[in-house]
């Protein structure tokens, strides 16, 4: 249980006497202004809404884990490299998409 409290000195902040935190809804938006966001000990998920997501630092996928896009078209904005022995596939055997290259190869 969360409580708001001027006494303390913490009446515009949630404060909880644990480090358990319960089921947090929020029907607007919350903003960290400093600080870390650490999910690491958790098994769960992570999801979003349907609206844009914005990741404003380095992002690293890491171990053995996988990065997937939807249907939609996937832009790579700045120089690329696939790292040494490692494949890069184009569509599956029989049906792979049309590959287009500029520049020299």
């Amino acid at each position: 249980q969360a409580f708001c409290a001027s006494t303390l000195g913490t009446s515009n902040k949630l404060n909880f006497p644990t480090t358990q935190l319960p089921t947090l809804t929020v029907d607007n938006s919350i903003t960290m202004s400093a600080g870390n966001f650490n999910a690491a000990a958790s098994s769960g998920t992570f999801a979003t809404c349907t609206g844009a997501v914005s990741l404003n630092g380095d992002t690293s996928v890491t171990s053995s884990k996988t990065f997937a896009t939807g249907t939609g078209a996937a832009s790579l904005n700045g120089p690329t490299t696939v790292a040494d022995s490692t494949a890069f596939t184009v569509g599956s055997s029989g049906s792979g998409g049309t590959t287009t290259l500029y520049g020299n190869v």
